[in-house]
């Protein structure tokens, strides 16, 4: 027992060394944040998450039967179940499973959904504006393309005018509005978002992408969608349709191992496509595929976890992570050992087992933790 009693003690003290550098480096990062915001890697990755209307329909695979629950629930005259006078329907799922996509692939759909007088987009991601929000919605019913937004907070005056033109413009007119990449966990932010949407006319849908169940529940009026992960075959079928040679019996046999570990997100076949592309050697694909996956989607995963409060991120990165994915884990089990690990500590007002289950909730709204079926038939 020695020797193992000498291991787990000498995992604790590295634990525990770890988690005061990362508090040390994460501080000095929020001040340095403060001065120099505009070149922090956070502010790049915003930059690089924009989005639009636009896209090719025809390089989307799996996501059929899922447009065409999302158009069936829209334009419907029964009550919603928050008793609004708008819809506000949330998809939410894991970061890269296509949430966008599967907005994209509904607010282009002139066929099925007919009837709007304008069909807006409007990109959100971590800052919520209403400001931005409301003159991106009027540039575009106006026909205007790029104008100048002003995004600053405290004009008042100028919100209010804002609303009104928003409101004239859109009273009586059918809008499909799209709010995508929504961040905001503010319940009071939130609901002063729906506030301003209910305003602007009672002929209004609106199709929210999030990847936080939380923000999916607070925000809608009908039921949220959640976003599914897909199947390994279809992830196979991403990364063939990406690749721009024939791919032959050896290939396909190592292309289908490295689509199993896709986990179900179309963007991480796609930037294992990307790899696979650049190579016929099949000692490259074995590399490829023995190689971590949360390499090719950094740039979702990062902005997740900096939005992760600084002991959720220790917990995170240096316990859930040594957890290959699809992973079965004890509930009470992952609690004692960040809390034995000294990565949870107790506040003056909650238990480090209350700050624990709040950590847990956080990673399964955000999909990275889920809630497994008991295989009641075993011991």
């Amino acid at each position: 027992m020695l020797p193992r009693l000498a291991m787990k003690n000498a995992m604790a003290i590295q634990l525990q060394e770890a988690k005061q550098l990362v508090m040390w480096a994460q501080e000095r990062s929020r001040v340095r944040s403060e001065s120099i915001a505009e070149n922090t890697l956070l502010q790049e990755i915003i930059e690089e998450r924009k989005t639009a209307p636009v896209f090719e329909e025809a390089m989307v695979l799996g996501r059929a039967s899922d447009k065409d629950r999302i158009i069936a629930t829209l334009p419907s005259t029964e009550p919603n179940i928050m008793q609004e006078h708008i819809r506000i329907l949330p998809i939410f799922g894991f970061p890269g499973s296509g949430k966008t996509t599967l907005a994209q692939m509904v607010v282009n759909d002139t066929h099925s959904l007919q009837g709007y007088d304008f069909r807006v987009w409007v990109h959100v991601s971590t800052q919520l504006d209403f400001h931005t929000i409301g003159k991106s919605i009027i540039c575009q019913v106006l026909g205007r393309g790029q104008e100048e937004i002003n995004h600053s907070s405290s004009n008042v005056e100028g919100m209010e005018i804002i609303m009104k033109r928003l409101h004239k413009l859109l009273n009586g007119q059918k809008v499909l509005l799209v709010l995508d990449d929504l961040w905001e966990e503010d319940p009071i932010q939130l609901q002063l978002l729906k506030s301003m949407l209910t305003f602007l006319g009672d002929k209004m849908d609106v199709i929210v992408t999030t990847c936080n169940q939380a923000i999916a529940r607070r925000i809608c009026t009908v039921e949220p969608y959640r976003l599914n992960r897909l199947s390994d075959d279809t992830c196979w079928e991403i990364i063939k349709k990406s690749i721009r040679f024939e791919v032959g019996e050896e290939w396909e046999k190592i292309g289908r191992k490295i689509a199993s570990k896709c986990w179900g997100v179309p963007s991480i076949a796609r930037e294992y496509a990307g790899t696979l592309d650049s190579s016929r050697d099949a000692m490259k694909w074995e590399e490829t595929m023995r190689r971590g996956i949360l390499s090719y989607v950094l740039s979702t995963f990062t902005l997740s976890y900096m939005r992760m409060p600084p002991d959720l991120r220790l917990c995170f990165a240096y316990y859930c992570q040594i957890f290959p994915s699809g992973d079965s884990i004890v509930k009470d089990d992952l609690v004692h050992h960040w809390i034995a690990l000294h990565l949870i500590e107790p506040s003056e007002i909650l238990s480090a087992e209350q700050i624990a289950e709040e950590h847990i909730t956080w990673l399964q709204d955000m999909s990275f933790l889920q809630t497994a079926e008991l295989d009641h038939g075993t011991s």
